[in-house]
């Protein structure tokens, strides 16, 4: 039984954005979403720029790192 991945939703990411900025941890941010903790945290990391986390950068970063050039 093999789990697919789903990626995450622009409102999912803006939940994200929403729970860091109101001081929420993770575990908190995990169980509104319903999403895997790793899910969470590589999201976060993957996407925090010099000013914090931006849910905006996830659709244009992961389009970059997959075109062909």
């Amino acid at each position: 039984m093999s789990k697919t991945y789903a990626r995450l939703t622009e409102d999912e990411r803006y939940q994200i954005y929403e729970g860091i900025v109101h001081g929420a941890s993770h575990r908190v941010i995990v169980k509104q979403l319903g999403r895997s903790p790793s899910t969470v945290s590589r999201t976060v990391v993957r996407n925090k720029g010099l000013r914090g986390y931006r849910p905006v950068f996830s659709p244009n970063m992961s389009h970059d790192a997959f075109s062909s050039h």
